[in-house]
């Protein structure tokens, strides 16, 4: 078990190294909301015959401590970015899932130096006004007295899926059912209606357009694989759909997922290298 004692937060994270000859780039794993790196678990075994890879508490959860100032998207990327200056981590492939997704992302936009790939899973993000009212919705229930209770139901809600193992939807209420009201109330008023929010459209592309980094973004069905199809702007960003996946995808479907990445991958300029700071 490592610890990254920082100014704010005490950060968990494992570093798991590549068992190759020839290891390709590093690979962060990053986790979601009401979650933590547990969520990973399966894949790193799949991953490290070709990549360091590493997983991290983002604050609040898992083995993580809880922090002062807040759970927006560029104080969990900030805390992530610590994590990999720690490790002398060279430019990575940063992969998110659902919340983790805005995490990466804004890892990429802002901190561009670290980033030589992102990959979103079924990103939280693009939603249209329509969404907001549902949203809002949830977080006033997340504010009431088991906001516990709610994740647990809101996860429920993803989980009703025919190709969704009942034993993966039993670790996915387990998972909320760790986790810290507070955080959970915070993190997910933070990430949909915060400063620094980019949950809804027009304001996902803007931000996504300020990436240097190349895209492959995978979704759950056609409907969110349409609507990640507008941030692909790169000649080298990819959107796949997994139709009739439930939203852990990656947990789902492993042999696919880590073939997927692979390949997209290989596929990559490997002379395109990150530049220094946030762009506009």
């Amino acid at each position: 078990m490592t610890y990254l004692e920082t100014p704010e937060v005490v950060l968990y994270f494992e570093d798991h190294l590549a068992k190759g000859e020839a290891p390709g780039d590093p690979l962060v794993l990053l986790h979601g909301w009401a979650c933590d790196s547990s969520d990973w678990a399966a894949l790193i075994g799949r991953f490290t015959p070709r990549h360091r890879v590493v997983t991290v508490d983002l604050r609040g959860y898992g083995r993580s401590s809880t922090g002062v100032d807040g759970y927006s998207p560029a104080v969990l990327a900030r805390d992530v970015v610590r994590v990999l200056d720690a490790l002398a981590l060279g430019p990575a492939v940063v992969a998110g899932h659902s919340a983790g997704a805005e995490v990466a992302a804004t890892i990429a936009v802002t901190y561009p130096e670290h980033v030589r790939a992102l990959v979103t899973v079924d990103p939280a993000y693009g939603f249209g006004a329509e969404a907001e009212d549902r949203l809002r919705d949830v977080s006033r229930s997340l504010s009431g007295a088991d906001p516990v209770q709610v994740a647990v139901d809101y996860f429920k809600a993803f989980d009703d899926n025919p190709s969704t193992p009942r034993e993966l939807a039993r670790l996915h209420r387990a998972s909320a059912q760790r986790a810290r009201p507070d955080v959970l109330r915070e993190m997910f008023d933070e990430f949909a209606f915060g400063a620094d929010s980019f949950h809804f459209l027009p304001g996902t592309g803007e931000f996504l357009r300020r990436r240097q980094a190349p895209l492959l973004a995978i979704y759950r069905n056609e409907t969110r694989g349409v609507v990640g199809e507008q941030f692909a702007e790169r000649a080298d960003d990819q959107v796949l759909t997994y139709s009739g996946a439930g939203h852990w995808l990656h947990q789902e479907q492993p042999e696919r997922f880590t073939a997927d990445v692979e390949r997209w991958l290989d596929g990559l300029d490997p002379d395109h290298t990150p530049t220094t700071g946030a762009q506009s």
